[in-house]
């Protein structure tokens, strides 16, 4: 992958995940959550704004044979790209791995999380619940309660945003960015 590509590629995903978050937003607006909703979108907003950066530039264009562990969830990550993918968590809250214990994530890392998976999903042309339950058996093992949180979350964002949604109104409120 060249220089080029991984940038067209992080913008494409950032896009995908900031569509993806206006339904998360819409959710948190009617549960009452405005302050949530505002949050979630600055960190949408700012998502992986780290590939543009140091070491994970160089080291993302490096990526190019990991599409296929990305793509499908039976796949698992060789050591040699998780190295890479780790200076990725390390820099991101919204991956599990960034923490000691899944269960440190907050409501608004979950919910980038998924935001994060409905986008590689979309730009990969996979299914996007199963392969969450896929990862889930296979390499996140979160516990019932949490993956449930998780799911739901997905569940909202697979349904997508429904007919007649005000995304003026959330866009209005996007000058406190």
């Amino acid at each position: 992958m060249t220089e080029c590509e991984h940038i067209i590629d992080t913008l494409l995903h950032k896009q995908y995940v900031l569509e993806s978050s206006t339904v998360l937003i819409k959710y948190l607006y009617e549960n009452n959550r405005p302050e949530d909703a505002l949050n979630l979108a600055k960190k949408c907003a700012r998502h992986d704004n780290s590939k543009f950066e140091g070491e994970e530039i160089s080291e993302f264009i490096k990526l190019d044979k990991a599409r296929k562990s990305m793509m499908d969830s039976n796949e698992e990550i060789s050591e040699d790209i998780k190295k890479v993918i780790e200076i990725h968590w390390k820099n991101n809250r919204h991956h599990p791995e960034h923490f000691k214990s899944y269960k440190e994530m907050n409501d608004i890392d979950i919910m980038e999380m998924v935001c994060d998976w409905y986008s590689r999903s979309r730009q990969f042309g996979t299914d996007f619940l199963p392969f969450v339950k896929a990862r889930q058996k296979n390499r996140f093992h979160f516990d019932d309660e949490f993956f449930k949180k998780v799911y739901f979350y997905c569940e909202l964002i697979s349904k997508g945003v429904p007919e007649g949604v005000n995304t003026e109104k959330m866009l209005d409120n996007s000058e406190k960015l």
